[in-house]
């Protein structure tokens, strides 16, 4: 196929792909993991449940370089999202009353940095509430610190693209590190860094993107990886308060979007090649950087060369950065070969709703493949960088309520298959604790255990909620669980 038709795939790939807006899942699952004679399918004591949020997808009520680009985007209005600056004690209590032992949540750069080095007290004061309140509810919160926006300054100074974020990053990070470390341990500096780059460098997904700008990709790839790396230092260096008593002051997570890769066609041996460098460029590289130290800014597989006049290598500066890696799954792809389009990767997702591949009939809202062995494919990708692992987001659209049970316990049987193969799987976490904004899909999408109605603002539980909450009191699946026929 030719590169515009590629582009063309790769950007609808990106909009039904990033962060949070897809799901994976099979529909006739494989319960995974070995049970008791009853057949429940228990967990290791200290497993951490949770549920995973994100500022700018709940907060509404604040302007950044994303709320500025929505109107030159055929991206729905933001508005108030469910008005959690203002209601996040009730948000917090929901997630306490689930049981969650996790509370993974944002804090917003432009609200606590709004012009460049004035930090802004009173937001800084309000994120320290939140985590507090978390605290005090028994959960251990998971700060990140970067969840797709910008403060306007930022954008206007080059955005990620520009060698200087890695310092405006550090600082921000640090700074947040010193106001709330006594109360966190646990801190993911950025998202789905990946889908972020792709976005940036590729498909023109995000305010200041570009498309199909190979030397932009590049750039913001390799000043991204630095940024998240000095961003990790400065968090150990301005938090040394260990708030949950475990011995380490701080945790730094990697939290990483992870697609499994499969050919189109199994017996096609270019489609087979293609799917292996889509795999080394999108689930792989961006770890290799930041536990190995090892930068390929070519996406060869090697580390010696300098595209662009970018120097390529193993650097110090980079390696062991990462104490936990978090997998984000929704979706597996099917992928094709795209000679042209990204040099040495040479490949592209099949575009949703293509005939590409052999996809389970089964489908969220958002006509996603429901592929649970997918999360097993995913954390078994992960598990020989030999970090301990956490699924950091997995969840399903599902307006209705009618797949999210049975999903919810074929992906957790997944997990407990790794566990039971010797992964170092320490948490799940489900996306989302609350119907939320879905980037471009607006509020659309709805992969809440609490439904939220935008008009009133009012949470109500659904039925996973109250499943999600009998797996977290019994620590695992018991046998009359849906998805465990």
């Amino acid at each position: 196929m030719g590169r515009a038709a590629s582009i063309v795939l790769l950007a609808a790939w990106l909009a039904a792909a990033g962060a949070c807006t897809d799901a994976g899942g099979d529909a006739a699952p494989d319960a995974g993991g070995a049970a008791v004679a009853d057949g429940t399918l228990g967990f290791p004591a200290g497993f951490r449940w949770g549920v995973a949020t994100s500022a700018f997808q709940t907060e509404g009520h604040v302007e950044n370089d994303y709320t500025d680009w929505i109107p030159t985007a055929s991206t729905p209005a933001y508005r108030e999202a469910c008005d959690s600056w203002n209601r996040w004690q009730e948000d917090v209590g929901l997630a306490a009353g689930l049981g969650a032992r996790v509370f993974r949540m944002s804090v917003e750069w432009a609200r606590i940095e709004p012009e460049e080095g004035r930090f802004d007290d009173a937001a800084l004061a309000h994120y320290r509430d939140v985590v507090r309140a978390v605290r005090d509810a028994g959960m251990e919160p998971l700060v990140t610190l970067h969840h797709f926006t910008n403060p306007r300054w930022v954008a206007a100074a080059g955005g990620w693209a520009d060698p200087g974020i890695a310092d405006r990053f550090s600082r921000y990070a640090g700074e947040v590190a010193a106001r709330l470390g006594d109360l966190v341990d646990d801190w993911n500096p950025q998202n789905e860094s990946m889908v972020y780059v792709v976005g940036l460098g590729l498909v023109n997904a995000y305010p200041g993107g570009a498309l199909n700008d190979l030397t932009r990709l590049r750039r913001t790839y390799r000043a991204a990886v630095f940024a998240n790396a000095a961003a990790a230092d400065a968090i150990r260096e301005r938090d040394g308060v260990d708030a949950d008593g475990d011995g380490r002051p701080t945790t730094v997570w990697l939290v990483h979007a992870m697609s499994p890769t499969f050919p189109a066609d199994p017996a096609d041996q270019a489609s087979v090649a293609a799917a292996a460098r889509w795999d080394r460029f999108y689930n792989r590289s961006w770890v290799d950087a930041l536990v190995r130290g090892a930068l390929d800014l070519d996406f060869d597989g090697r580390t010696d060369g300098a595209p662009d006049g970018l120097a390529e290598g193993v650097f110090a500066e980079l390696a062991g950065r990462v104490d936990v890696i978090g997998v984000n799954y929704y979706n597996r792809v099917f992928v094709v070969p795209a000679p042209g389009l990204v040099p040495n990767v040479d490949a592209i997702p099949c575009l949703r709703g293509m005939q590409c591949g052999a996809p389970s009939p089964e489908a969220g809202d958002n006509g996603n493949e429901v592929y649970p062995p997918g999360l097993y494919q995913a954390l078994a990708e992960m598990a020989p960088y030999g970090l301990p692992l956490a699924v950091s987001e997995n969840g399903v659209a599902d307006r209705d309520d009618d797949l999210r049970p049975a999903y919810l316990v074929r992906h957790v049987a997944q997990v407990h298959r790794a566990i039971e193969d010797g992964m170092d799987v320490r948490a799940y976490l489900h996306w989302s604790l609350l119907d939320n904004y879905e980037w471009a899909d607006g509020y659309t999408m709805k992969f809440g255990l609490f439904a939220v109605d935008f008009t009133t603002q009012a949470r109500t539980p659904r039925g996973s909620a109250d499943l999600y909450r009998r797996v977290i009191q019994g620590n695992g699946l018991a046998p009359d669980m849906p998805g465990m026929e």
